[in-house]
This record gives C-alpha cells, sequence and structure tokens, in this order.
C-alpha cells in the first residue's frame, strides 16, 4: 500500500482556499464600481489571480443569493438569464467597518501564515516565502504608477530595509 496515497485525508476537511467571509468582502467591493453577474465575479476573481483561482459556480451563487437575502446587495436589473447587483448601502457600511479592521484582518492572516509555518518542511516555507514575496514584488511594479508623493517616499524608505534584510541574508548564505 502507497504510504502516501490520495486516501489518507479523506477524512479531514481541508481549507477554503479562499475564506467565505473574505470572498464576501471582495465581491462587495468589487460590486461598488461595477454592476455584476455572477459569471462576471468569476471571471474578475480568476483575472485578478492570473488564472490560478477561478471560484466555482457552486460557490459563488450561493454567496451571492446569500448576500442579497442579507441586504449587502441588490439586484439591479436581469439580463437573459443573469441577475445583474450592485452593492447596496448597507454592503458599503459592511465593507467600510471591515476596512477600517484592516489591522485585525493582517493579523488573523499573519496566524494563517504562522500555522502553515509549524505543518510544513523548512524547505517548502521556504518556497512560499518566495513565492509570496514574488507576488508582493509583482503587485507593487503594477500599482506603483497609482501612489502619491507621500506612499512613494514610504516605498523608498522601505525597499531599502528590504534591500539591506536580502543583503544580510546573502551574507548569512556565504557562511554555509
Amino acid at each position: 500500500m502507497n504510504p502516501h496515497s490520495e486516501h489518507d485525508c479523506d477524512h479531514i476537511r481541508m481549507p477554503q482556499s479562499v475564506p467565505r467571509g473574505l470572498l464576501r468582502f471582495a465581491i462587495l467591493r468589487m460590486m461598488m464600481d461595477d454592476e455584476m453577474s455572477g459569471a462576471d465575479v468569476m471571471q474578475t476573481l480568476s483575472a485578478h489571480s492570473d488564472g490560478k483561482w477561478t471560484p466555482s459556480p457552486g460557490s459563488i451563487y450561493p454567496l451571492l443569493s446569500s448576500m442579497e437575502e442579507d441586504g449587502l446587495i441588490h439586484e439591479v436589473r436581469t439580463e437573459g438569464r443573469s441577475r445583474i447587483y450592485k452593492t447596496s448601502e448597507l454592503g458599503a457600511d459592511k465593507l467600510r467597518t471591515m476596512l477600517e479592521q484592516k489591522v485585525d484582518v493582517d493579523h488573523r492572516v499573519r496566524i494563517g501564515r504562522v500555522i502553515w509555518n509549524i505543518l510544513i518542511d523548512v524547505n517548502d516555507r521556504i518556497d512560499l516565502h518566495l513565492q509570496a514575496m514574488h507576488f508582493g514584488l509583482d503587485i507593487l511594479l503594477e500599482e506603483i504608477s497609482e501612489l502619491d508623493e507621500p506612499k512613494l517616499k514610504f516605498l523608498r524608505k522601505q525597499l531599502d530595509l528590504l534591500s539591506d534584510k536580502i543583503e544580510k541574508i546573502k551574507e548569512r548564505m556565504e557562511e554555509y
């Protein structure tokens, strides 16, 4: 018997790739700017992840229905069989409240990373950290033109600090 059978973990519920609560707020944010159908939501999320993650209709449509029931979004029109939604005032208020608590949200995300660090081998952790760094730098490259002068100044300082840390890592690698 293969010790690493794909069925070894069948009884363990795997975490969602994107927590429903976070997805709910992402949809609210997207619908602040644009009226969207479920298909539009799936396409937009897929585009934002460079095609690495496309939510299924089975996750999006029940979520949209729940959000409409909760008064977070409302239907603005129907096009054929597609219902087109927009963020409601209540949804906008909930989104603002969540964004005001972004420090708490960031803390929860960091806790998730700590748990992953416990679960995986050091070599795999390094790969994940490098992927995260590349992802962050790619986003900076895309969004740099949208930054105001104070944020650009802050970014320059942070990049200098990061550059210093990278040099320290390289120096430490020379020791081994």
